[in-house]
């Protein structure tokens, strides 16, 4: 129904109603009054407009004002009202174009004295976007005003749009369709396709991009573009673009972006947009079992609002590209698959005819010549050789040529020595080579190997190795080329089924020979072995071969065995007591198992010999069990050994569970294997529940931890020594242990287990703790001896003399023992260091305080021995340097450094050098200097300590330096 017969319509409604309204409203006055029938009236009048989605409107052009019932302004998106509204209410709600044809086309009316009719859609204000149809007329009385009739058409005309827009893609879809019909070539079609979609949608670019098998490139192989963008052909990185954007590709969904820059999908990859000049698009994705396989993409350089119908006809095109691109590409491979097909049955056939010949020939030379032609006609050559393994099977030797002079250089050069960038590499990698041009082997031109090649005219080459069915690599097989050249996949194809054929004459020929061989090596192997070779009928269980070994170890000669029944010969020999489980063997091979057995043999003479089968199934072409073979070993020497292992390893049992220590064996890193009974009283844990890392249960918590890596320290050290408390199931309580292991090592030393053993040293822990109260209590006793010392010195010198120096150097002297007493009496937990030392010497002095003293050093442990000694001399130094020395001025300077120096002959030494500079005191004050200090240096320490030392004064400076031993040496004692 068209838009003018609704309009007649419902005029005509319109008329009727309104007829119907007046009839009533006259009845109404008469029976309700005239207020009542005139709200029904106008109540019925709504209703009717309403009902036609239709409102009345009266323009004064003059005046430029608009009045309109409420169905109108409702269309406009006002609200009801009495009063007039101007014109520019309405035009500010239009579009630039919409005010002009509404302004022409009420003109034209006018002038014409004729109703105009028009469309204008509403771009502003609560109704945007619906279309609005105008119908009116100017009074003829006064032309200025014009009353009409408005109603929302918006459904009718994007019904028609949508109609418009489908016509105008099947239009061009059926275009589409016939022009991809004409092509061929799969560029051409995307060439084609990219053209006509940028042009029917007045975009800047279309691109189509197939995707790499791995999916993290794509390749844009053509694009169209208007000018806007430069062309994006080439290979594109798919990450660069933004990682949410691409995954809605791989999952097939179609994109589209009106702004590439405000999208947050492509907000990570701006830049990369930037770059190639997009600034809106539509993607839409080809995906094939899961895999994302190609791009058709639309650009538009600016930002673009992409419509429903622009979608709907890009993702169309893009289906019926790829359908196109398909069939053109199914069409040229099947074309191409008909040309192989047939190249490949030539080739086949001859391959058949060459097989059929080689397997009748005895001439191997005269096969191999065959073989070598075939392989030359498939690559469309005139040269090859066949290069076939060295006895030693690790080098190639050239057996035949084709295209060469028999005593051509390059083939002299090669016949034993490959060519390793060639036949060789295809040997080792086993697998076929193909080298398109000499000239890309790299480093290979300008050598005498290379200049040799190019001299024969050989640019090209491929080799392929000859493999049986069985995997033997036989040899290569061939061809070189005059010019750089590639041979076809098809033709590389029949080359690798040649091969494979020419393989397995080579192997057969090779094996008919290496037969004949091994029957006689086995034979004289089997006649020189000590072990019984034999081989039985598997349906008679007659013997077949006996070998010589078997009268040295049965006692029975083989001509004996073989004759009569030779099964029952053999059972005859085995104790009774073991001849079922022989005969249960014997029948489980039979049935195509193997079997290993011991049992017993009472010789002829009276002897008795242990003996081990190992017995197998021989299997004949069918894969039945045709033979059963065995090897007999007399193994009645390892048995007696055994035996004395076993009473040996009992014995140590029962010493290993015997002593009063814990015992246990273990793995690395303290994988227990086993728990002496002593461990398992002790602990009250089972044998299984100590396996593992299980017997740090009985350890106490706090131990743990320690334990595990006293074990990670273990293995580098090759002794285990640590100590822990373990828990005492009798009464809870836990008691210290030390545990001790060492590794067991076969005769290569790698370690095979560890043997411990964990003592009780809990007594001993508690008199070594009462030693140490001890030891702080005597040192404590000597400082108060030695004060007491002082005090009797001081008291006598005071009534007979000397002087004031002998008591300062004195009580000093006795100062310097009594604080190395101190921290002798800590050692045991504070463990005495250099740095020490000679702090405390300084700090004695009040040295340290002053700022022109450099102490640098590591922290070095002391041996308690050497304490006493070295702190005496540290103290005469510090006591000299206060009195005339670097610390007696104030521009002297003290600088005491120490470090540890190792060498295999002396081990680790100590070596501390004391230096003083700017002492500025006079000679003679210096010269006094030597005096106990010094000598307790350069005579006491080399003494006592087996120091080295060295003491320099001079003029401003004082060097001395202390070098002595960190570890206890042995002295060596004169004969």
């Amino acid at each position: 129904m068209t838009a003018a017969v609704d309009i007649e319509a419902l005029r005509s409604r319109l008329a009727a109603l309104e007829a119907a309204l007046r009839e009533k409203e006259a009845a109404l006055r008469e029976k309700a009054g005239i207020e009542t029938a005139l709200r029904e009236s106008e109540a019925l009048r709504r209703i009717a407009l309403e009902g036609g989605r239709m409102g009345t409107w009266c323009w004064n052009l003059r005046e430029r004002l608009i009045w309109g019932d409420a169905a109108f302004l409702a269309l406009w998106g006002f609200s009801a009202a009495e009063e007039a509204r101007p014109l520019s209410a309405f035009t500010d709600r239009m579009s630039p174009q919409g005010q002009i044809a509404m302004s022409e086309m009420v003109t034209r009316a006018i002038a014409n004295r004729e109703e105009f009719d028009g469309l204008l859609e509403v771009v502003a204000g609560p109704s945007r976007g619906r279309w609005v149809r105008w119908r009116g007329v100017a009074e003829a009385e006064r032309p200025w005003i014009v009353n009409g009739v408005s109603f929302d058409v918006t459904e009718e005309h994007r019904f028609d749009e949508r109609l418009r827009a489908s016509e105008a893609r099947q239009a061009f879809l059926l275009r589409l369709s016939d022009t991809l019909r004409l092509h061929t070539d799969p560029n051409a079609v995307i060439a084609m396709v990219t053209a006509a979609l940028g042009q029917h949608l007045g975009a800047g670019q279309v691109t189509y991009a197939e995707a790499d098998p791995s999916g993290d490139h794509v390749t844009v192989t053509q694009d169209w573009n208007d000018g806007t963008i430069p062309s994006n052909v080439g290979r594109h990185r798919l990450e660069n673009f933004g990682a949410a954007f691409i995954a809605e590709l791989r999952q097939g969904q179609t994109v589209a972006i009106p702004d590439v820059a405000l999208d947050l999908r492509t907000a990570p990859a701006r830049a990369a947009f930037a770059r190639i000049s997009v600034g809106s698009l539509v993607d839409v994705p080809l995906v094939k079992t899961g895999r994302l396989v190609a791009v058709l993409a639309v650009h538009s350089r600016a930002p673009r609002d992409w419509s429903p119908h622009d979608l709907a006809l890009i993702e169309e095109v893009a289906e019926r590209t790829w359908t196109s691109v398909e069939r053109v590409q199914a069409e040229t491979a099947l074309r191409e698959s008909e040309g192989r097909l047939a190249a490949d049955l030539a080739g086949m056939r001859r391959l058949h005819d060459l097989q059929s010949r080689i397997s009748d020939t005895a001439d191997f030379e005269a096969a191999l010549d065959e073989i070598l032609a075939a392989a030359v006609a498939f690559t469309k050559t005139d040269r090859g050789v066949i290069q076939l393994v060295a006895n030693t099977g690790e080098t190639l030797e050239i057996v035949r040529a084709l295209g060469y002079e028999p005593d051509a250089p390059v083939i002299e050069r090669f016949r034993q020595d490959s060519f390793t960038k060639g036949c060789e590499l295809a040997r080792v990698r086993r697998q076929q080579l193909v080298v398109a041009d000499m000239a890309d082997i790299p480093g290979f031109a300008g050598t005498p190997d290379g200049d040799l090649i190019a001299a024969s005219e050989v640019h090209a080459f491929q080799c392929t190795p000859m493999i049986s069915r069985k995997g033997d690599l036989v040899g290569v097989l061939s061809t070189q080329f005059r010019q750089p050249h590639r041979p076809s996949d098809d033709a590389l194809r029949l080359v690798d089924l040649l091969a494979w054929t020419a393989a397995n004459y080579i192997a057969r020929h090779r094996g008919d020979e290496a037969l004949r061989e091994s029957e006689a090596r086995f034979r004289q192997f089997a006649e020189a072995s000590s072990e019984v070779l034999w081989i039985r009928d598997a349906t008679t269980l007659e013997w077949e071969y006996l070998s010589p070994a078997f009268e040295a170890i049965y006692g029975l000669s083989v001509t004996d065995a073989l004759t009569g029944d030779t099964f029952r010969n053999w059972t005859d020999l085995i104790v009774a007591d073991d001849r079922e489980t022989a005969a249960a063997c014997i029948q489980r091979v039979r049935e195509g198992g193997h079997a290993t057995f011991e049992y017993r043999v009472h010789r002829p003479d009276g002897g008795l010999r242990w003996l081990r089968n190992t017995d197998f199934p021989m299997r004949g072409p069918s894969g039945a069990v045709e033979r059963v073979g065995g090897v007999g070993q007399d193994v009645t020497e390892l048995k007696r050994v055994e035996a004395a292992l076993r009473e040996s390893e009992g014995r140590l049992r029962t010493l290993m569970e015997g002593i009063p220590q814990l015992v246990w064996r273990s793995r690395d890193e303290g994988d227990w294997t086993w728990a002496g009974p002593q461990w398992l009283a002790f602990t009250g844990q089972s044998q299984e529940a100590s396996h593992g890392l299980g017997w740090l249960d009985a350890v106490h918590p706090d131990d743990r931890e320690a334990s595990l890596r006293a074990w990670d320290e273990a293995r580098p050290h090759g002794r285990l020594d640590t100590e822990f408390r373990v828990w005492r199931a009798s009464d809870g309580a836990y008691l210290w242990h030390r545990t001790r292991s060492v590794p067991v090592r076969d005769p290569s030393g790698h370690i095979l287990e560890w043997l411990g053993t964990t003592t009780d040293v809990d007594d001993l822990r508690r008199l070594q703790e009462e030693q140490t109260v001890m030891v702080a209590e005597l040192q404590h006793r000597t400082r108060n001896l030695i004060a007491v010392v002082r005090s009797i010195a001081q008291q006598t010198m005071a009534q007979t003399g000397p002087g004031v120096d002998f008591r300062e150097q004195f009580n000093a002297r006795l100062g310097a023992l009594s604080r190395v007493q101190g921290l002798l009496s800590r050692a045991q937990s504070e463990p005495i260091t250099i740095g020490q030392l000679v702090r405390l010497e300084l700090d004695a002095l009040g040295a340290r305080t002053e700022g022109h003293i450099a102490l640098e050093g590591p922290e070095v442990l002391l041996r308690p021995s050497v304490v006493q000694t070295l702190a005496l001399a540290l103290h005469e130094l510090a006591t000299n340097a206060r009195k005339y020395g670097a610390l007696s001025t104030e521009r002297g300077r003290l600088a005491v450094r120490w470090f540890v120096k190792e060498s295999e002959d002396e081990g680790r030494r100590l070596v501390l050098a004391w230096m003083e500079h700017d002492i500025g005191h006079s000679t003679e004050e210096r010269s006094s200097r030597r005096g106990y200090g010094r000598e307790l240096i350069e005579r006491a320490l080399p003494y006592a300590l087996q120091a080295r030392t060295r003491y320099e004064l001079g003029a401003t400076e004082l060097h001395c330096s202390i070098d002595l031993p960190l570890t206890e040496r042995t002295r060596k004692v004169s004969p």
